[in-house]
């Protein structure tokens, strides 16, 4: 772990404390039970969160193998962006920021029809006070 007066890096959640960002950059997709990952980083009561170069479409959320880092074979999610949306809205967090930057990679586990991209999306608490 690194930490300085404005900023820190953990490779695990801590257990108090309070944050403006938290941020899930190519990460969240590969945590099997990611609705209780999400509520965990919920409950560090950040103002912001931010999901970054995660795979997310506008259909459900489903899970599928990676197979671009052969001969590794990787499960991972494609998230839903309504599942997402539904997660962050019931702990009072609203999307304030989506965007897509890069086509998905196709795999032999998506489903047909289904069109997924690489993306950024930020949730915010609204109306937060200074604390």
């Amino acid at each position: 772990d690194r930490f300085n007066q404005n900023f820190f890096i953990s490779s695990s959640l801590p257990k108090e404390g309070q944050f403006d960002i938290v941020s899930c950059t190519s990460s969240l997709q590969y945590v099997a039970d990611w609705r209780s990952k999400i509520q965990d980083l919920l409950n560090l009561h950040p103002h912001h969160v931010a999901i970054i170069n995660t795979p997310i479409n506008n259909a459900l959320s489903y899970s599928r193998n990676q197979y671009n880092l052969k001969p590794l074979v990787i499960p991972q999610w494609v998230f839903g962006l309504p599942d997402l949306d539904a997660a962050f809205h019931a702990k009072g967090y609203e999307r304030c920021f989506y965007s897509t930057h890069q086509l998905d990679y196709p795999t032999q586990d998506t489903p047909e029809g289904t069109v997924t991209k690489f993306a950024a999306v930020i949730y915010s608490r609204p109306n937060r006070h200074h604390d």
